[in-house]
């Protein structure tokens, strides 16, 4: 478990350690696992469409990185 949420990035980590009214860490294995069931359980009943708002190139940064190395 720990590992898994040291994976995480900033911000989800704030949700999950809200979820957990504090540190997932604190909880234990089994408390965990049912924190993290539920919010990919609210989640996946809630999904968010993603739109697009046509600001950047598709390919972009693929090219850019690609770019880089050649460069």
């Amino acid at each position: 478990m720990e590992m898994f949420y040291n994976g995480l990035n900033a911000h989800t980590r704030m949700v999950v350690d809200a979820s957990a009214n504090g540190t997932l860490l604190d909880k234990s294995y089994n408390e965990a696992y049912d924190i993290l069931e539920k919010i990919a359980n609210n989640d996946y009943q809630y999904p968010i469409t993603r739109v697009w708002t046509g600001n950047k190139a598709i390919g972009t940064i693929e090219l850019d990185a690609i770019a880089s190395l050649i460069g």
